[in-house]
């Protein structure tokens, strides 16, 4: 969060930077997103006074946070000005499926077993028994929250920016993002596709997947941050989330001379699978908050 705080931000009176936990090996999707919503209402809007707020969802925080606005949990829906999505998988991750199919002696296998972790079960076809089939889901992975939330548009008054992590496979040194699986588990051949090691670039933005529908119209302004793996996305994209909290829309009411206070709001989440995940040091799930300066016309 130091990245943040150079850009104005502090979490020190007159605070401008929130954030929540939750017990991320837990709770749920849905549950955590009323979690948010109740703590954006408690702690937030009332510091702030704003009629708008930005959000920046990072990794699954970026779905809790599309949750509340595609369900229009607490008015979301006309809360949000713009929504920023960082290493976000809109379509979920093909690593959480691996394991919960793993063998129970492995580290990290209890945390792919929690409901946050099942809520990131790939909602494209990315398995096939042989190299000369086509991709299917597997009839154990049945994403119906995912699918569902992603059958939601964006409601149109929302901007959203995707940024991703975008390590071509085939360039050695950088991190390599699951894109397929062809037999069965544990002797699978994996297949790799552009990503940050977690979460492939096309999900981040929505994209189709081996056929899929992906989500069309999410992303209004994608941001490639580089080769990058997934926990350090935020990190190394903090200057393009500053610029994209930074840059106003007019609304109606500004339109109409009667302009309207706008609070940035960022929701930061750590990695999902916390610290038993081996390539992970983070652990937690944390999200933070941050309201924009008032600009000085306001």
């Amino acid at each position: 969060m130091k990245r943040f705080v150079r850009y104005g931000y502090t979490e020190t009176a007159p605070r401008t930077l929130f954030w929540f936990e939750y017990a991320s090996h837990t709770i749920g999707l849905e549950d955590g997103a009323r979690v948010l919503a109740a703590y954006v209402r408690r702690a937030v809007l009332p510091a702030v006074y704003a009629a708008k707020i930005n959000v920046v969802g990072y990794s699954i925080g970026g779905l809790v946070a599309r949750w509340n606005v595609a369900y229009d949990v607490d008015g979301w829906d006309h809360l949000v000005n713009r929504l920023v999505l960082v290493a976000v998988p809109n379509e979920g991750a093909i690593m959480p499926y691996i394991g919960a199919h793993a063998p129970s002696w492995l580290p990290f296998v209890k945390s792919s077993k929690t409901p946050l972790a099942r809520a990131m079960d790939p909602v494209f076809p990315f398995w096939r028994p042989v190299a000369d089939e086509p991709w299917s889901i597997p009839s154990d992975d049945r994403n119906q929250l995912l699918a569902g939330l992603n059958a939601k548009p964006v409601p149109p008054d929302i901007r959203v920016y995707c940024l991703y992590g975008n390590n071509d496979p085939s360039r050695p040194g950088g991190p390599q993002t699951t894109a397929g699986l062809t037999g069965q588990l544990p002797g699978v051949q994996v297949s790799y596709g552009p990503g940050d090691g977690i979460v492939l670039t096309a999900s981040a933005l929505g994209l189709p997947i081996n056929g899929s529908a992906g989500v069309p119209g999410l992303c209004d302004h994608p941001v490639d941050v580089g080769r990058v793996y997934h926990t350090r996305v935020l990190e190394a994209g903090a200057a393009q989330v500053a610029a994209a909290l930074q840059d106003r829309v007019e609304t109606a009411a500004e339109t109409a001379g009667t302009p309207q206070a706008t609070s940035h709001v960022l929701l930061r989440r750590d990695e999902v699978w916390g610290s038993e995940w081996p390539t992970s040091p983070v652990h937690g799930l944390r999200s933070h908050f941050a309201p924009e300066r008032k600009n000085e016309n306001q």
